[in-house]
């Protein structure tokens, strides 16, 4: 290892050397001192061997262990349920710290302290069993200062910079902050929020400095005793040494290839466990990881967790609230549906209106299985939704979104991630049914460059709905960052799209959703209204007035 059996070892070589120097033949001196040179050579030799097995052996084993944790904690992100991410303490930037500093620690562990466990033990050993066959009761004397020696360095770490809980937390709200920061650049640039950030982020890293400043005046006071340990120790084998060499049961060449051999690994010892110092940020480390390695996932969506579970032969696409109460586990005491109960029979196209935090937008998600209601029950073809196989539910659901997310790959990849197993020619006739044919050319499907504007990223996520071939489709305000030209050409699309298929819109536009089969009114998460758009209109109620309005 780098320091290990090496320090004590060459350190008795060295101590040979000096005695080598006061022998008064000449010829002697040549001897001895070339003999013992060399041997320092081959010391050289073989602890350069052993720094390089170190670097290979144990950083490699951190880089695995590093890496595997790193997938381990990514699926586990995605097994876990959506609503452990609208946590505060769980934000995008904050799980993105976390993966990336407590996994990366998981490495030092190995190497800074595995290393340093190996290395120390090699050096108390190869330097006890030297200094006994020479003098017993000066390497007992020298033995005594070795606990000193390690309990100072052991502490030293427990104050080093960023070991503490506290301060973790404050690297992930700091992360958080700035990952935010550098996602809504275009927000902050918009507002002149730039300045305002900055003293955001200070404010935060500002926190750590108290318990900075303490930790720094205990890690001073406890360097500055690890070091007069290992002076006074030096001070005390030297006057016990005199003392016996005067008393004749010590001589100086046995004197000097202990004093050299002990003194050289209480040094390496030293050396080798400030590595120890990564223990504390390790240990939060693995209780971090751990922490969410075992958060139980109240809804698991992986096809191997699913496979147990039931799926239908033929799925029609019936879809039933009965008696649905729901609050947002962030907000238990918030209902957002009350009571709620509607049927949609299969192939039929049905449109959830109302104004904002009605809970539209709600049963979307419920649909998609997002949450799990607190009373009542979600039936999709009258079988509970948390007895289905979620994999393949969701593979006969196709959603598109009122903001989709693109990925940072081409058009093609975008489009195909509908249905992962689907061939070219099916992927650019969905984008083609889309009118998001532009990108393609017989050459390139699509290329990472290629600008896509708002409207057109509307257009990529119903091309994702026509290659995945949905039985049930949502659509959550689907055109609403389309000018009017553009609407009615995606709205064609949708139209297609919607043959055949059980279909449950979310819409401002009224106009877009007045060929619906059926309209559900919502207000303040109950059903007020339902009927076609003819007889809502005639009733002269909430959908009359929410009608009226928009039109203006």
């Amino acid at each position: 290892m780098e320091y290990g059996a090496g320090s004590p070892v060459s350190g008795f070589f060295l101590g040979k050397i000096t005695n080598a120097f006061s022998l008064e033949e000449p010829s002697r001196v040549r001897k001895e001192g070339l003999k013992w040179a060399l041997l320092h050579l081959v010391i050289a030799v073989v602890s350069g061997f052993c720094i390089f097995l170190k670097i290979w052996k144990l950083d490699g084993l951190g880089s695995v262990i590093t890496s595997k944790m790193r997938k381990k904690v990514l699926q586990k992100y995605l097994e876990l349920h959506v609503g452990y991410f609208d946590i505060n303490t769980n934000s995008p930037g904050g799980l993105l710290t976390k993966l990336s500093i407590d996994t990366t620690q998981l490495s030092s562990l190995i190497l800074s302290i595995f290393g340093a466990v190996i290395s120390t033990s090699g050096a108390i050993i190869t330097a006890l069993v030297i200094g006994f066959i020479y003098d017993w009761k000066l390497s007992l004397i020298i033995c005594c200062f070795i606990p000193f020696i390690v309990m100072f360095t052991v502490l030293m770490g427990n104050y080093r910079e960023n070991g503490r809980e506290g301060n973790k937390k404050i690297r992930i709200e700091a992360g958080s902050v700035l990952s935010e920061c550098v996602i809504n650049t275009k927000t902050i640039f918009s507002f002149n929020f730039q300045e305002h950030a900055i003293e955001i982020y200070r404010n935060i890293l500002q926190k750590e400095t108290k318990s900075h400043i303490k930790d720094s005046i205990m890690l001073g006071l406890l360097i500055g005793g690890g070091v007069f340990v290992l002076f006074a120790s030096h001070s005390v084998v030297y006057k016990c040494a005199i003392k016996f060499m005067r008393k004749r049961t010590l001589t100086f060449d046995d004197m000097n290839c202990v004093m050299n051999t002990l003194m050289s690994s209480t040094d390496g010892i030293a050396d080798s466990l400030h590595g120890i110092g990564d223990y504390p940020k390790a240990k939060l480390s693995f209780k971090s990881i751990f922490r969410i390695m075992n958060t139980p996932s109240q809804i698991n969506a992986f096809e191997y967790i699913n496979k147990d579970k039931q799926f239908p032969n033929v799925f029609h696409g019936k879809i039933e609230f009965r008696n649905v109460t729901f609050a947002y586990p962030t907000k238990p005491k918030q209902k957002i549906l009350k009571n709620l109960s509607l049927k949609i029979n299969p192939g039929e196209h049905v449109a959830l209106v109302g104004y904002s935090g009605s809970g539209k937008s709600t049963i979307i998600q419920l649909i998609e299985r997002y949450y799990d209601v607190n009373d009542g029950e979600v039936l999709i073809d009258d079988i509970n939704i948390k007895d289905y196989n979620l994999f393949e539910l969701r593979r006969k659901i196709g959603l598109v979104s009122q903001e989709p997310i693109l990925f940072k790959r081409s058009v093609y990849e975008n489009i195909l991630y509908g249905k992962l197993d689907s061939s070219k020619d099916e992927v650019f006739d969905a984008a083609k049914k889309a009118a998001i044919e532009k990108f393609f050319n017989d050459k390139e499907m699509g290329t990472k460059e290629d600008p896509v504007s708002g409207g057109e990223k509307q257009r990529l996520a119903i091309a994702r709905a026509f290659l995945k071939n949905p039985v049930i489709l949502l659509l959550d305000e689907a055109t609403s960052a389309l000018d009017k030209d553009s609407e009615k050409e995606v709205q064609k699309s949708i139209d297609e799209l919607q043959k055949g298929r059980t279909s449950v819109s979310v819409a401002h536009r009224l106009s877009t959703i007045i060929d619906s089969d059926m309209i559900f009114v919502m207000e303040s998460g109950r059903l007020v209204e339902q009927g076609t758009h003819d007889e809502l209109l005639n009733k002269k109620g909430k959908y009359y007035t929410l009608y009226k309005f928009s039109e203006k």
